[in-house]
């Protein structure tokens, strides 16, 4: 049937268009919202969409094959070995044991489900998927997520690259000479292990997150919570905090905590930290030398004996900040927060603007 349909649709001789990517083999079972599903492909590559809604208690399951219409004479009609149990409401995928490459499953899927997947060549999952625990493995391989949401999210790499637009959930991560790149982190506990791999995380809303890195390349924009890094060679770049920040290591070792002068961080010190006028978050650092800046409001240091332990407060609030000696040497300094947008305070004693007058005459309307 299929040599029948490559005859019919042969292209003239010496033509350079190729076929479209051939459809080997379709097929439909049960698996209903809150199901689970398991994915094993090693060379294939894996495409996850959500099923329509009025196929919503289904999965569709389709297998294409190469787009070039020479290669496509010799396509075998192969399909992944499928285990469909409805009435634990599961479906199990396998590739068989194939030479046959550059094939690409489509799985259309209830939003709602459980995710278990594995693969070496590449995966796809750019739909918005729930469930309790969901599970990404990838060896070699790219791999593209949307929106993850589960109680659970797990996520292994291995000379991989991940890249994620949204994760919401307790995220564990292990990785090795692998890349993951997470626009937004949101969980109650994450805990992450990298081994020689580069982490980028544009925004994370933790309760905790602790992350352990062999010499890795670490980068945060954002962090709120309660933020622990132990790091053995590397870097780590942190753009704000707003939470708690602890920072070990026992090598060499970069930590970036402002956003606006990210040029100029290895001019003057190994490490250098910005600190806004009204700090909200605890600072520990460990180095054998603190330098401090003399713009820092209401600073007051306080020594050990041993000249090993600085302790401070910062701002308003008094803040506490603690400096332990160890390893480097670093400067703490006022973060130019408002200079870096361009704007500046107003005086309290400046005569008020138009705006400030709409204001004030609007809340006395509403006063009874």
């Amino acid at each position: 049937m299929i040599r029948s349909l490559l005859n019919s649709t042969r292209l003239p001789l010496g033509s350079s268009i190729f076929l479209r990517r051939l459809q080997m083999s379709s097929r439909t079972v049960p698996l209903s919202p809150g199901g689970s599903l398991r994915v094993k492909l090693r060379e294939w590559k894996l495409k996850l969409m959500v099923q329509d809604h009025n196929l919503w208690d289904r999965a569709t399951i389709e297998c294409h094959g190469p787009e070039n219409g020479g290669q496509s004479e010799h396509i075998k009609p192969e399909e992944p070995i499928l285990f469909a149990d409805e009435k634990a409401n599961s479906v199990r995928l396998e590739q068989p044991a194939s030479q046959l490459s550059d094939v690409e499953v489509v799985l259309k899927i209830p939003g709602k489900i459980n995710l278990d997947l594995e693969g070496g060549s590449g995966m796809s999952l750019n739909d918005k998927f729930e469930g309790e625990e969901h599970k990404i493995a990838v060896t070699g391989g790219v791999a593209s997520v949307g929106k993850l949401r589960g109680m659970r999210i797990v996520i292994q790499a291995c000379e991989g690259h991940i890249v994620a637009r949204e994760l919401l959930g307790s995220l564990v991560v292990n990785t090795r000479k692998s890349e993951l790149d997470i626009k937004l982190l949101q969980g109650q506990m994450n805990t992450l292990f990298l081994d020689e791999s580069t982490l980028e995380i544009g925004a994370g809303y933790n309760e905790r997150m602790e992350v352990f890195a062999t010499k890795s390349c670490l980068s945060f924009d954002h962090l709120r919570g309660s933020t622990s890094v132990m790091s053995r060679g590397g870097s780590v770049k942190i753009g704000s905090c707003d939470g708690s920040l602890h920072v070990d290591s026992n090598e060499n070792i970069d930590v970036t905590l402002s956003t606006f002068d990210r040029v100029d961080i290895h001019s003057e010190s190994d490490v250098r930290i910005g600190m806004p006028d009204n700090p909200d978050a605890d600072l520990h650092c460990f180095s054998p030398s603190v330098i401090v800046d003399e713009a820092i409001n209401q600073f007051v240091r306080t020594y050990s004996s041993r000249d090993e332990i600085s302790y401070g407060k910062a701002g308003e609030r008094n803040v506490p900040v603690l400096v332990a000696h160890g390893g480097k040497s670093i400067r703490v300094e006022p973060a130019v927060w408002m200079s870096g947008f361009g704007l500046s305070r107003a005086d309290r004693n400046s005569p008020p603007t138009a705006r400030t007058l709409r204001r004030d005459r609007a809340t006395h309307n509403r006063r009874p």
